[in-house]
């Protein structure tokens, strides 16, 4: 349930009113051209997310959650957008070489060569990291998804944009990966795997930095902290940094027929948390079958889903639905 402000505090109920209809107007603006409402409170577009972040003002958005695009196709697409945005973009204040993207160019110990998908990771979420700087409000939490691999790299970008690395999600279940003899010997070495069996995904938790106080931003920018669940006594559940989950169920993935959809379940605990009074708005730059989004209308919350490929965003569409209609006993 969205916060409930004190029917006796009639100003706090006109501020928290009037917060409400700029979120509504913010949605009816920026999906007025190429977006679509999906309801009243849902909002998607078929756009590049470096693009599309990049044409918001100023502190618009409230929260992030998103499981970008680790493919090193996806990511060589990626790359391009930020390339683009890179040249003579004032904002982003780094130095005209993409090799560095440094904060200021400044003297250094050499650094250990890195692989061409590295750098080319760096380069991604370091750009992705800057629009969501500017574009966020102090204290606004952003979670991303990804893997045990990739996690390092990915993670390490986006700090170095100037977001702060406020813990993480271990989402435990089976992924189905590793634990595999070499491929081109397997008779040969039938005893050894080459990586672990991955029994978890990361979920990297992220913050734009609060002004001044947590209690001074929550009541200017209602972010700041995380929501707790609603259940347990007396002020309900914080959130683990543990999440038993499973796969996505197959019903799910039945309606939104996307290879990397994430679970309801898992989704609308993260999706939850990020809006500690339930104002504002949840945004996800990588929609891909749409399930951030259907997780954040299930909650009541407004958000916007951005996707750049069109048979993901037409699933993204279909499956809205009957997706935030899925019955989860408990988040």
């Amino acid at each position: 349930m969205p916060y409930q402000p004190n029917e006796d505090n009639d100003i706090e109920t006109l501020l928290l009113r009037k917060k409400q209809a700029e979120h509504e107007a913010f949605l009816k603006h920026y999906t007025r051209r190429s977006g679509l409402l999906l309801d009243k409170r849902t909002a998607v577009l078929q756009s590049d997310a470096l693009d599309w972040l990049h044409g918001l003002p100023d502190t618009s958005i409230h929260a992030v959650v998103t499981d970008p695009p680790r493919d090193p196709a996806e990511i060589d697409i990626l790359v391009g957008e930020a390339s683009a945005r890179a040249e003579g973009v004032r904002h982003w204040n780094i130095s005209a070489s993409l090799d560095t993207l440094d904060a200021e160019p400044t003297a250094r110990l050499p650094e250990p060569e890195e692989s061409l998908a590295y750098r080319n990771i760096r380069i991604v979420y370091t750009a992705l990291g800057l629009e969501l700087m500017r574009v966020l409000v102090p204290g606004a939490h952003v979670f991303v998804g990804s893997d045990p691999i990739l996690s390092t790299p990915i993670f390490a970008a986006l700090v170095r944009s100037g977001l702060e690395k406020r813990g993480e999600i271990v989402r435990t279940y089976d992924r189905g990966e590793g634990g595999q003899a070499p491929r081109d010997a397997r008779n040969e070495f039938p005893d050894v795997s080459e990586l672990p069996r991955t029994l978890w995904e990361p979920w990297g938790i992220f913050m734009k930095p609060v002004e001044r106080s947590v209690s001074e931003n929550l009541r200017k920018w209602s972010t700041g902290a995380l929501r707790n669940l609603p259940y347990g006594l007396p002020v309900g559940q914080p959130l683990s940094d543990v999440i038993p989950s499973a796969p996505t169920p197959r019903e799910e993935l039945e309606i939104a027929p996307y290879p990397a959809l994430k679970p309801q379940a898992f989704l609308r605990r993260i999706v939850w948390t990020t809006l500690p009074l339930g104002l504002g708005i949840v945004v996800d730059p990588f929609a891909g079958g749409g399930a951030t989004v259907a997780a954040a209308a299930a909650l009541g919350y407004m958000s916007v889903g951005v996707e750049r490929r069109s048979d993901n965003f037409a699933i993204c569409c279909n499956a809205f639905a009957r997706l935030k209609e899925i019955h989860i006993e408990t988040i």
